[in-house]
């Protein structure tokens, strides 16, 4: 997949992207991606996120993200763990609240910064 250089970049902050895993969790709907899948190759094309992703085969076809940009990286950024980055997004350290009460309107993920993480817990 790769975003073209029309999309404009990443700017979700992280309790958006925690309010996503919390819908994806509880099976709402999110909203429909639209992909553009293509030989032809790009010009320009903006990074996914922070991620600078591998290149593609020049055998396979290429998916352009067309609408939905936000909720891939959101949802790749938490759990990609290959693309080792020297400042990790604080959106991508979201977290499954375990002693959160079953409610429909609050969330049970939360976005945490290195200092609020408790290491003798779980992710």
């Amino acid at each position: 997949m790769r975003v073209p250089n029309f999309q404009r970049g990443f700017v979700w902050d992280p309790e958006r992207v925690a309010y996503l895993m919390d819908s994806i969790y509880k099976g709402y709907p999110f909203g429909s991606i639209l992909l553009w899948r293509t030989r032809q190759e790009l010009s320009h094309e903006r990074n996914l996120g922070p991620f600078n992703l591998p290149q593609n085969d020049p055998e396979y076809p290429t998916d352009y993200i067309l609408d939905g940009q936000q909720r891939i990286t959101s949802i790749f950024g938490v759990f990609q763990t290959d693309i080792v980055l020297n400042e990790p997004p604080l959106w991508s350290r979201i977290f499954y609240d375990f002693g959160a009460p079953e409610n429909a309107q609050e969330s049970s993920f939360i976005a945490l910064n290195d200092m609020d993480i408790d290491p003798r817990r779980d992710r």
